[in-house]
Parts: structure tokens; C-alpha cells; sequence
């Protein structure tokens, strides 16, 4: 109910936009006459609202999403509480009708970005595009065993098997811990690794186990699984 009065405004004709606190809301008006002397009216009504659904089909959880209108000059607040796991589903609501940019984000810094969202009133938006990048999937290392895993590598196929050339260690200082059944055992993903036959090698902290598997098919756009066994 409050009122704000802009002043100084030469004569012309002007588009205006107002955007609420919450970064969502926000209304437009185009060609409003200002006349010399004059004052114009512009009435901000409670708006239309639609939603936007955003289905996560990356391999790892979905930790920021932004919302905001179209070309607007910052993306705002993050719009999530909790982050999406994967194959999960996040609804935004209460979404004011017109047309909206989206922006999120993976915890693995995997983006995706959309322009020219329309929302309409009562509609749902299903915001789809979340899938991991173009010839990578995913490798998920399920620790069955009774060890921590400190040290995972997943080289190309056959260097790591034929050559014994097994490049970079991918855990970088963290550890898959131990199996404790009943409990679901622990595991790791790696993201962005790409499509096609790779050698993997997994290693204890205490160098005491010493796991492989040669050739695994990492899907474009899946994720495969290796379950270490003791």
C-alpha cells in the first residue's frame, strides 16, 4: 500500500519496471507518456503467478538455482532451501506471469542456463535441460568393503591396465569410508568424466587393498557403477 513518487523525469514516453524485494516478482509497463508539468499513475496490482518445475537429471544434486526476469541485470537470490538430488524434482511457485531467465548450478560446478522462460498463469514450466555435458557421464564407486577407500584412479582403457599409467588421483585428499551393513554403504561420484572405456583402480588408506577393473563403459549421459567388494 505504499507509494514512491519519481521525479525529474524529462518529457518522453518511457517503459518501466519494478521488481519486489523476493527478486521474483515483478511488473512492466511500456510507452507511458511523461508531460511537462504532468504526473503519471502506474498501479502495481497483485500479479497473475505460475510455477517452474526443474527435473535434475545430472548424476550429483543440484545446489543453486536463479530465477530472474528477462535480461534483468543480476540473478538475484538462490531460490533453494536443499539441494535437488539427482533424478529428483524442485517446483518454484507463486511465479508472477511474463518472461524470465533461469540459471543453476551442480555442486560439481556443472551450469546450465536458459533464456526466455515464459510463465503463464496457472501453468507449470518444465525446466529440463539439467543433463550432464555433451560426451561425459558419471563413475559412482560403491565401497562394499571393510576399508576406506583414500585413493581412486580412472585413466583411459588399456593405459591403466596394460601400462600401468594411471594419471591423476581423483579423490583429492577425501575417502570413502567403510561398509557397515545394515546401513547403505558409502559411495563417491565423479562427474564430467568422458564417455567411452576406462581403467579404474581404487587403493586403502593403509595401501593394503589394491582393487581394479579393466575397460569399464562410462555411458554418455548415464553413470556406471563400480561396487568394491572386499
Amino acid at each position: 500500500s505504499g507509494t514512491f513518487t519519481l521525479t525529474g523525469i524529462a518529457a518522453s514516453s518511457y517503459d518501466f519496471m519494478a521488481i519486489a524485494s523476493n527478486g521474483i516478482t515483478f511488473w512492466q509497463t511500456s510507452s507511458v507518456s511523461i508531460t511537462a508539468g504532468g504526473a503519471a499513475t502506474w498501479t502495481l496490482l497483485q500479479p497473475d503467478v505460475g510455477s517452474l518445475s526443474v527435473m535434475n537429471n545430472h548424476c550429483l544434486p543440484l545446489a543453486e538455482l536463479y530465477l530472474t526476469p528477462l535480461s534483468a541485470p543480476t540473478w538475484g537470490p538462490i531460490h533453494l532451501l536443499t539441494p535437488v538430488d539427482p533424478l529428483g524434482t524442485f517446483t518454484l511457485t507463486d511465479i508472477p506471469v511474463g518472461t524470465y531467465d533461469a540459471y543453476a548450478v551442480a555442486i560439481d560446478g556443472v551450469n546450465w542456463t536458459t533464456y526466455g522462460i515464459p510463465i503463464t498463469a496457472g501453468g507449470d514450466y518444465p525446466w529440463g535441460p539439467l543433463y550432464m555435458p555433451a560426451g561425459t557421464g558419471c563413475l559412482t564407486v560403491v565401497n562394499e568393503s571393510t576399508v576406506s577407500i583414500g585413493y581412486l584412479y580412472d585413466p583411459p582403457s588399456p593405459s591403466g591396465c596394460t601400462s600401468d599409467l594411471w594419471g591423476n588421483e581423483q579423490l583429492v585428499g577425501a575417502t570413502i569410508p567403510p561398509c557397515f551393513p545394515p546401513a547403505p554403504c558409502p559411495a563417491f561420484t565423479l562427474s564430467n568424466v568422458p564417455a567411452g572405456a576406462h581403467d579404474l583402480r581404487a587403493r586403502d588408506v593403509d595401501f593394503t587393498v589394491d582393487p581394479r577393473r579393466c575397460g569399464a563403459a562410462i555411458p554418455p549421459g548415464g553413470t556406471y557403477f563400480w561396487h568394491v567388494t572386499p
